[in-house]
């Protein structure tokens, strides 16, 4: 059976301002670095999904693959560990099951 894939896309764009890149920037499972899951009653459940990628300077489309179908976008963080000032998302998000 195939897994659902959710894709949430994000505009990330740093200080720098230069144009968007061609392709998406894909973060997938082989970014993983850590893992944690917590499961509560009614159907609900906590997933801290700890990912290391380099984005490229100035905007980037940003594809978060491998994650749950029903992820809600709002719970979703992202951080920079080098240029947490410099960091800017867009509010540019859907999701496609795949």
């Amino acid at each position: 059976m195939k897994t659902p894939v959710i894709a949430s896309l994000l505009i990330v764009a740093l200080a720098t301002g230069q144009p968007a890149a061609a392709a998406p920037v894909s973060v997938t499972r082989n970014d993983q670095r850590e893992v944690m899951v917590t499961i509560y009653n009614g159907n609900l459940g906590l997933v801290k999904d700890l990912r290391e990628v380099r984005f490229p300077p100035g905007q980037t489309e940003v594809q978060f693959m491998d994650v749950a179908a029903l992820i809600d976008p709002t719970t979703v963080h992202l951080k920079s560990i080098t240029d947490a000032p410099g960091l800017k998302i867009s509010s540019r998000t859907t999701s496609t099951i795949c």
